[in-house]
């Protein structure tokens, strides 16, 4: 009897879970409990094999098959469920400042052409057309990611065009309640996020003065990871002058906020930030080594994501980044040599749909993209499990092949 089900992941191939491996494991487990499949049955799991090495999707695992795997004393619960992971274990975070009014729009416009003005007889044609351009951009936005977090919602909340959007696209949306405008929102995909729980906070800057902050913890569906997701806009500062503590205190007091949050949260999950700073390492650093010290990974597009005619010295900034924690790696270390696990890593991902075009682009910012994609790290155990088997069928096959002297 086989069993390359075990072998029904790419990712099973790069740590060498090979066909005898599977085939040992199934040997046993007729010795072990007596469990014997039909010929139907091996024929299934024969193709699948077949399917792996032209790269085909293999099909689903038998229900007998992943209940012996579960219920088998010689592994841990889940040893079974990390080979039988989907062939795709990436998916796509969007950070994007949408642009509270249509006087952000107007910044674009002004940008792009810096003689573009309004008669007050042109006003109500151009909220025409700022309309139009935010049903276009949630057009090209809403189908480019699994999860999203977004800044500037302004007072139509989840009326705005790419929230319906996602909306109607099945995603759930997480804000902070109870406010009759709120600034950010996280939009998860729930055909791959389950159990999604909100965590967002209010942020008391000063005594007249607070900013919300969309926090979402939820479950990969693929890999039953818990990832947190942030959407964060910290307070800005003039960045046409020299900056000082002073200037830069409210959005350094925010994101130590959420810094703060994400502790309590608990290092057991992955936590994504997709964050307008209005600020950038160049420009004033302390704010980034705020979360660089907390173990974050900085993912930036190198480029301008923002544009501010009004600036004499800097029209065209970088602002808008994502952040990516993984799980504690001593933990990882130490969990790696009984169960296997799921290495995360992210990378900027670039998308061209939307860009500075006033057509299709309802903001001063830019949407900005990474991937995060997954690895099968198997056990230490497991490993060692997968030798003694092949050390086993091979001092079997010796004593087969042995031959027999009788006197």
């Amino acid at each position: 009897m086989s069993f390359p089900y075990a072998m029904s992941s790419p990712y099973a191939q790069s740590t060498r879970v090979d066909l005898d491996f599977s085939r040992n494991i199934g040997k046993l487990f007729k010795k072990v409990k007596g469990i014997d499949y039909s010929k139907e049955l091996n024929e299934k799991l024969d193709k699948s094999v077949y399917q792996i090495y032209n790269t085909t999707p293999p099909p689903s695992p038998p229900p007998a098959a992943l209940k012996l795997l579960r219920s088998s004393p010689l592994m841990c619960k889940g040893w079974g469920e990390i080979f039988l992971l989907s062939n795709d274990l990436q998916f796509s975070v969007c950070s994007y400042n949408m642009g509270s009014r249509v006087d952000d729009y107007f910044q674009l416009c002004r940008h792009l052409k810096p003689s573009f003005s309004l008669k007050a007889e042109e006003e109500d044609a151009f909220r025409s057309k700022y309309r139009t351009t935010q049903n276009r951009t949630a057009e090209l936005l809403t189908n480019q990611a699994e999860a999203y977090c977004l800044q500037e919602v302004g007072e139509e909340g989840e009326e705005r065009p790419v929230i319906n959007s996602l909306k109607n696209r099945g995603f759930e949306i997480v804000h902070l309640e109870g406010l009759l405008a709120f600034d950010t929102a996280i939009a998860l995909d729930t055909s791959r996020f389950k159990h999604i729980s909100n965590q967002s906070i209010d942020v008391q800057i000063t005594e007249r003065f607070k900013k919300d902050v969309a926090i979402a913890t939820a479950t990969d569906i693929q890999t039953g990871q818990r990832i947190t997701f942030v959407s964060a806009h910290a307070p800005g500062f003039d960045f046409t002058k020299e900056v000082n503590d002073k200037d830069a205190a409210d959005g350094d007091f925010y994101c130590r906020a959420i810094a703060k949050k994400l502790s309590e949260i608990g290092n057991n999950t992955i936590h994504v930030i997709g964050a307008d700073m209005n600020a950038n390492p160049e420009k004033w650093n302390p704010r980034f080594k705020i979360f660089s010290r907390q173990g974050f990974q900085l993912h930036r597009t190198n480029s301008h994501t923002n544009v501010n005619p009004k600036d004499p010295t800097q029209k065209e900034r970088e602002i808008d980044f994502i952040f990516t924690r993984t799980i504690s790696s001593i933990w990882q270390k130490i969990k790696s040599i009984f169960v296997s696990t799921i290495q995360y890593s992210a990378t900027i991902k670039t998308v061209n749909s939307i860009g500075w075009n006033v057509d299709d682009n309802a903001s001063d910012h830019l949407p900005i993209f990474i991937n995060i994609s997954s690895k099968i790290n198997v056990s230490k155990i497991l490993q060692l499990w997968n030798i003694s088997c092949r050390l086993l069928s091979s001092c079997f096959r010796k004593r087969r092949t042995q031959p027999q002297i009788t006197c």
